[in-house]
Parts: C-alpha cells; sequence; structure tokens
C-alpha cells in the first residue's frame, strides 16, 4: 500500500511582519512547517529591476502586484530546486488554517493525483457557501468543483510539478513587460488558471479578511468571503 505523505509547504511574507509570526504559530498549532523567502520583493525592487534592464514598464504596469507575482515564482522556483517532491502547497501568510489540515492534506494530495491535476485551490476568495449534493467527493471527505475565470485569490493553493516547471520558465518579468497590462501579471490571473484545475470545499485555509487596499468595494468583497468561510469552531 502506497504511503500518503504531505507535500513541502511555501508561504509568501516578509521576514518582520506580524502576520508571518500569525502563520508561524497557526502551523505549529496545527503540526505543520513551511518555508519562508529571505527577503520577498517590495514594489520598489520590481522599479529597480526594470531600470536596471533598461527597460520600460507598460503604462498602467502595477509594480506590487507584479511583486507579488515575483514571490509567488521565487518559491516556486525554490520547490523545484530544492526537493524532488511531486507536488508543493504554496499561501500566502494572512490566512486561518483548518484544524484538520495535517490529518487531511495526505488523502487530498491522493485525490489531486488521482484527478489527475495542475492545481488544486485550497483556500481562495468566495463569499457563498457550498453545496454538499454538488460537487465531485472524495475519499478525504472533501469536494471539488470546477471554477470559471472570475474566481480569485492564492491563499493557498497546490502545484503539480510539471506545472511549476511550466510557470517559472514561462513567467518572467520579461513577459511581463511585454505583456501586461493587457495579460496582468498577477498571481490569481496566471497561476490559478492555467492548466487543469479544481478548488477545495470546505478550504483548508481561510483569509483573514484585512486587506491594504483604499478601494471600498475590495474591502467589501474580503470581508464577506471570510464572513462565509470562517468558522473559529473549525480553523485556527
Amino acid at each position: 500500500m502506497r504511503t500518503l505523505t504531505t507535500p513541502p509547504i511555501y508561504a509568501l511574507s516578509f521576514p518582520s511582519s506580524p502576520r508571518r509570526a500569525r502563520l508561524q504559530r497557526r502551523l505549529h498549532q496545527v503540526g505543520l512547517t513551511c518555508t519562508f523567502l529571505p527577503a520577498p520583493l517590495t514594489a520598489m525592487d520590481v522599479r529597480a529591476l526594470i531600470a536596471t534592464a533598461r527597460a520600460v514598464a507598460p503604462e498602467r504596469f502595477e509594480h506590487r502586484t507584479a511583486a507579488v507575482m515575483l514571490g509567488h515564482l521565487a518559491l516556486i522556483r525554490r520547490f523545484l530546486e530544492d526537493t524532488s517532491a511531486p507536488h508543493a502547497i504554496f499561501c500566502e501568510d494572512d490566512i486561518y488554517l483548518r484544524k484538520t489540515i495535517g490529518r487531511d492534506l495526505p488523502a487530498v494530495v491522493d485525490e489531486f493525483e488521482a484527478w489527475r491535476l495542475d492545481v488544486l485551490l485550497l483556500g481562495y476568495l468566495w463569499p457563498w457557501k457550498d453545496t454538499p449534493a454538488l460537487g465531485e467527493a472524495g475519499a478525504s471527505g472533501y469536494r471539488s468543483y470546477e471554477y470559471d475565470a472570475d474566481l480569485w485569490g492564492t491563499q493557498m493553493y497546490m502545484l503539480s510539478r510539471r506545472q511549476a516547471v511550466h510557470l517559472v520558465h514561462t513567467y518572467t518579468l520579461d513577459w511581463a513587460l511585454a505583456h501586461s497590462p493587457a495579460e496582468p501579471f498577477a498571481a490569481d490571473w496566471i497561476i490559478t488558471k492555467l492548466g487543469r484545475r479544481r478548488r477545495l470545499a470546505p478550504m483548508l485555509a481561510v483569509e483573514e479578511g484585512d486587506i491594504e487596499s483604499t478601494d471600498p468595494g475590495q474591502i467589501d468583497f474580503h470581508h464577506r468571503c471570510a464572513q462565509a468561510q470562517y468558522d473559529p469552531a473549525l480553523y485556527v
């Protein structure tokens, strides 16, 4: 009988951020660990990279969004360089974790393979409660759903190694400068939308709900997503 294992976990967070400390505490509570980037890029770093390359960013190029995307790609590259694992999990730092995630992940990985997926969303922005009668049921007790291009969020996701190779080889800063803003260089425009994909329900990670934004619509949407999914009895 094949032994089910938990894939490596990588998280995007700044070293001095209170969010990192909270995520580390929550991971410890559920018996998991993760790898962080030593120094994720900032919007200013992206501006400097573009200037060093003597390139010109397209009009309306989102430097902060590009920095986040490059951070995700750096984590994915770290996974490819440091391990031979067939898949890995990537997450952001402002998330609650399902209390049973450590116990449940191996079975979810088994279903990821059975479904032959490239990406499985484990945490995302979803302001509704799912209907248990719908979706494809798995032996893990979770259900998976197909999703359209208007689903957003990279709170937590699992990638196959094959898909990880494709992403880091294709979506470079040069690609972004050549294609943005027609094709935004953003994680939930690219990473979550390519290949064979599904989303898991209930989620293994739920966003805290507070975002750094001045857009009332975005603030309200993130709050509604957190309210719809977070249950203190189920998440830490």
